[in-house]
This record gives C-alpha cells, structure tokens and sequence, in this order.
C-alpha cells in the first residue's frame, strides 16, 4: 500500500458513521429495558404503543449521530489523517480511545443535562455512559476491522 493508494473517503465515512450504527445497535437494548419496565408494573401496558416503540430505528441511530458527531468527525479525521494500517494494535487502539472518548462525552452530557435535576447522582444515570462505551469500542472496532486497509503479505 502506498500514499496514494489509502482509501481515505471510505475510512473517514466508515468511522463518522459510527454513531449512527452504534444507535442502531442500541435500539434492541432499549427495547428490552422497555419490556422488563412494563413487566415489573403491569399498570404501564396501556400506555406503551408499539408504534412509538418501532419508531425508535429512526430516531435513535439519528439523535445518536447528532449527539456524538464533533468526536466523530475528529476520530475520522485522526484516522484518515494517520493512515492507520489493519492490524491488531490500531485496531485495539481505535476500539480503546474511542470507547474512553465516547463514555466521557456521554458523562459530560448526562451531567450537563441532567445535573439541574433534584436528587442528581451519577451512579443513577451510568446505563447510557456504560451503554456508550461498549457500543462505542465495538463500533470503532469493527469499522477497523473491516475498513483499515491491510498490507500485502501482512497479517499481524
């Protein structure tokens, strides 16, 4: 692999999408949250519309691509700017600092939102920074895997 030949359209496209498919991941997720709550008060069954609940594929994988895009945007632009290269260590590192990166921006997020609340503690409101950063490791993880270009006759 050359200069020339990095494919940097692809790999900066692959990684700004990230969030995007991360929501989308996360969907199921919520669903199943949504379950388990109406299960525990069976009073919540007439006020959980299937509709509502179907529309969260749409709304979900958008809100995340707009809530997580400025780091986003700077992890492809470090990416493609680095020309990073298929192997086990830029993949463990992508996964690693944009997991960490992804939960902190979460934290900050939930405390700026959510810190004016009475009663506000983190430990409360941890399931979307925990949910952040596995779905933000995995995410990037994957994009590596199947996106960073590999050299000829490398493996490792």
């Amino acid at each position: 692999m050359t200069l020339e030949n990095y494919p940097r359209k692809t790999v900066f496209f692959a990684f700004l999408l990230c969030p995007f498919f991360s929501g989308l991941a996360a969907v199921p997720i919520m669903l199943i949250t949504v379950l388990i709550t109406v299960f525990k008060k069976p009073s919540l069954i007439g006020e959980v519309r299937s509709g509502e609940l179907f529309s969260l594929f749409i709304t979900v994988p958008i809100m995340a691509q707009l809530i997580f895009l400025f780091p986003a945007v700077v992890l492809a632009i470090v990416v493609t700017f680095f020309k990073l290269e298929g192997r086990a260590g830029s993949y463990l590192v992508v996964s690693i600092v944009s997991a960490v990166v992804s939960s902190a921006w979460m934290s900050s997020i939930v405390f700026f939102f959510i810190s004016e609340v009475e009663n506000y503690q983190l430990m409360r409101n941890i399931f979307p920074v925990v949910l952040s950063f596995l779905l933000g490791g995995i995410s990037t993880g994957v994009a590596a895997y199947w996106f960073l270009p590999r050299q000829r006759g490398r493996f490792i």
